[in-house]
């Protein structure tokens, strides 16, 4: 009698156990703080290669997109990025003559793309978003997104990805991005010169890819 209780005392306590570590592994994901500046994340070969300064800008990386880059590269190609597709049709957008890209298209475009997702109104986004800074360049044919990390980030530094660059929060002259309407962005092969506007973007944007 005495084993059998021994026995049943173990296992309460084996199932106690395993309760609180769900329950707290439970607390500690639906708590995370995003978005924060993780470079080691981002700064690893094929993700590095695959993922855009929009992709970093919402905060998504897709392992699709990083197996189809191993893929291509083992086949000699290069990877493919992701951008924002194109204005829906409901919006009645035309693009310029000899223009590419316009802050609008490639606003109107995100407002499609991320759920939820605004421009921003004030100063500060909405408590579940964070500020991205769109720019384009001087002769309309790209664009360029930077974030502002929500968390671990008192000093509200900007961060931002460039084609298949690092992640990195400084700018071409190697200062560190306080102000990003200040930044230098123009890079040997592209000038990012224009600054169009911000956006909000939901914390939780992250969970739409993966």
């Amino acid at each position: 009698m005495s084993y059998l209780f021994f026995y049943l005392l173990i296992v309460i306590i084996i199932v106690l156990l395993l309760f609180l570590g769900i329950t707290n592994s439970f607390e500690t994901f639906t708590n995370i703080c995003q978005p924060i500046y993780e470079p080691e994340k981002w700064n690893v070969k094929y993700v590095q290669d695959s993922h855009n300064c929009y992709s970093y800008s919402i905060n998504q990386i897709e392992q699709d997109r990083i197996n189809n880059c191993i893929n291509h590269v083992e086949n000699n190609k290069s990877c493919g990025q992701r951008g924002p597709p194109r204005p829906k049709k409901k919006h009645e957008y035309k693009h310029p003559k000899n223009k590419k890209v316009t802050c609008e298209s490639v606003t109107l475009s995100v407002l499609d793309d991320i759920h939820n997702a605004e421009r921003l109104e004030g100063k500060e986004c909405p408590q579940d978003k964070y500020k991205v800074a769109l720019f384009i360049d001087d002769k309309h044919k790209n664009f360029h997104f930077l974030r502002q990390d929500k968390c671990n980030n008192p000093d509200k530094i900007w961060s931002h990805k460039n084609v298949t660059g690092p992640v990195t929060q400084k700018d071409v002259d190697g200062n560190i991005i306080y102000d990003v309407e200040k930044a230098n962005l123009k890079y040997s092969w592209v000038n990012y010169d224009k600054m169009c506007n911000y956006l909000c973007i939901p914390d939780d944007s992250f969970l739409e890819k993966n």
